[in-house]
């Protein structure tokens, strides 16, 4: 598996099927749930004008999601960044982010907000080399959506 077979595309509809066997794989890596009550699939938020997904495949398969949600702020909320456990540490993570640091920088976009679940040692780790910075919930913009399972919070700067 390298990453020059993996391509990052724009979600479409039928990758749903994909990304719901991707997040179940994911969710049994883990005691704690990583779904709250109100969770909604990506096909579901991808039809909201402030939100844009991509997905990572490879032979065909999705093997990771990333997306965001704009903020009134300048800035958007990183959301569904996943990725196949037999895929982590390639690279894909690193092309999924950048992906969205592209657009953010194509867009004028500010400052990059993202919230994750204790549990998600890696992911933390991930994001601090990424020069994420952790930041205290109370710092982030009013309309930042809060997912109720996350209590950590990162912010990133774009230059």
């Amino acid at each position: 598996m390298t990453t020059s077979k993996i391509n990052i595309i724009p979600f479409q509809d039928y990758h749903q099927a994909d990304i719901d066997v991707l997040m179940m794989k994911i969710s049994q890596e883990f005691t704690d749930s990583i779904f709250s009550p109100q969770s909604k699939t990506i096909k579901e938020v991808s039809l909201l004008h402030t939100d844009k997904y991509w997905v990572a495949v490879s032979n065909e398969k999705v093997i990771g999601t990333i997306g965001f949600t704009m903020l009134q702020t300048n800035a958007i909320a990183l959301k569904r960044m996943f990725l196949s456990e037999s895929y982590r540490g390639k690279g894909i993570a690193t092309k999924l982010i950048g992906t969205v640091i592209k657009w953010a920088i194509d867009n004028d976009v500010k400052n990059i907000y993202l919230g994750t679940m204790n549990q998600f040692k890696a992911a933390q780790s991930f994001y601090k080399k990424q020069n994420f910075e952790e930041i205290l919930q109370i710092t982030l913009p009013i309309d930042f959506p809060v997912n109720p399972v996350d209590t950590i919070f990162f912010k990133k700067t774009i230059k």
